[in-house]
């Protein structure tokens, strides 16, 4: 039974990323498009198009960087590694998902202490904190980490996707 826990979650957190990520690529075509038709048809523009249009689009890209994984659509050099013996292979896989578990977390932690030291400062168009565009970073890659290490327990078991 724990063993269809795992792929659930992590279909259930892909579907969720999707969403969000397709609300927030829907809010940025119409930004854009909203400051185009101000721009040429009433020859005025909005502060605040632009920014809105970089932020969401900063937040699409990493909250969908969950979906890439799950998907197998991030991309891998791996020409070398299925070359050699399967012991060997084992063993950089496994340095592989330490690296990137390691490194997932750092950057977890310094983005999200970068966030939160932000929030007294605004953004020039929307004057919203700038902690709200800053913890795309964390909280995008909080997820891949969790996709990560979900997908590792996955292959680990078994259950290669």
């Amino acid at each position: 039974m724990s063993k269809d826990i795992l792929p659930k979650l992590s279909a259930a957190i892909e579907r969720a990323c999707a969403y969000i990520s397709c609300s927030l690529l829907a809010l940025n075509i119409c930004d854009i498009l909203m400051g185009v038709v101000s721009r040429y048809l009433f020859h005025t523009s909005f502060i605040w198009t632009e920014e809105l249009a970089r932020y969401t689009l900063i937040w699409v890209v990493m909250v969908g960087a969950s979906c890439a994984h799950v998907r197998g659509d991030m991309m891998a050099i791996d020409f070398i590694l299925p070359r050699l013996p399967v012991k060997l292979q084992r063993i950089f896989n496994m340095l592989k998902f330490i690296i990137g578990v390691i490194v997932l977390i750092l950057v977890v932690y310094f983005g999200a202490h970068n966030a939160i030291g932000a929030w007294n400062m605004r953004t020039m168009g929307l004057k919203i904190p700038k902690t709200i565009p800053l913890l795309s970073l964390p909280v995008g890659l909080g997820i891949l980490l969790v996709e990560f290490v979900i997908y590792r327990k996955e292959v680990v078991g078994g259950n290669e996707r």
